[in-house]
């Protein structure tokens, strides 16, 4: 199973841009097995095929712990944020990505 793993490097930058959003830049870089696929959505199962993959995102967070709605060292402390993402599978695709996501972050 774990043959079809390999290394990826992930590159992330985040800047504080008020006491309600962050700003986040990530890029991505690395060698994955994609499906092979004959005519998409047909997906031939099982045979997997090497590709390089590069992405690169922006997104912006808003935080709910700044102080207005919850502390802002607040133990929990959920987050909303919605960004662009451009990813690229050397000769197989090319896609992007609108993001909306919520995550919840638990300080020790």
């Amino acid at each position: 199973m774990f043959d079809r793993y390999k290394a990826v490097l992930n590159i992330g930058v985040q800047q504080y841009l008020s006491k309600f959003f962050d700003g986040r830049l990530n890029f991505v870089y690395g060698n994955v097995w994609h499906p092979f696929e004959t005519a998409y959505p047909n997906v031939i199962e099982g045979l997997m095929v090497p590709a390089t993959m590069y992405e690169l995102g922006v997104d912006f967070m808003f935080k709910f712990n700044n102080g207005s709605i919850l502390k802002e060292n607040a133990i929990f402390a959920p987050y909303v944020f919605a960004g662009v993402s451009v990813q690229s599978l050397m000769e197989l695709a090319m896609q992007v990505f609108l993001m909306i996501s919520i995550q919840i972050f638990l300080w020790d």
